[in-house]
């Protein structure tokens, strides 16, 4: 796919949903997985997905499909996490600053 063919694609989305727009390319993101997993070779590793960087659920399913565990830093992600799919021993809780009733 050329640059113009991008563009175009991403004229009709704004055309049809508006702007601000964001899109997401699920094949890039796979990718971006597969590379990751085939560069790591350590025994026992856990890839883990920091929620903070995007809570798309779309994404985060991406992710749980993958065998991608979550780093979550709010009582708000961790919902997310588990709308998602995910199992709580999947999640990780790694905020600072936590108040009793975070925890």
């Amino acid at each position: 796919m050329n640059l113009f063919s991008i563009q175009g694609i991403a004229k009709g989305l704004l055309t049809q949903y508006g702007s601000p727009l964001y899109v997401y390319h699920a094949p890039t993101i796979l990718k971006q997985i597969k590379d990751i997993k085939d560069a790591i070779k350590y025994q026992d590793f856990q890839l883990a997905y920091s929620c903070k960087a995007n809570t798309n659920l779309k994404i985060l399913s991406i992710m749980k499909q993958n065998g991608i565990a979550l780093d979550t830093v709010s009582p708000g992600e961790i919902f997310l996490a588990l709308k998602a799919g995910y199992s709580p021993s999947q999640i990780m809780y790694t905020a600072n600053c936590s108040t009793d009733d975070d925890l």
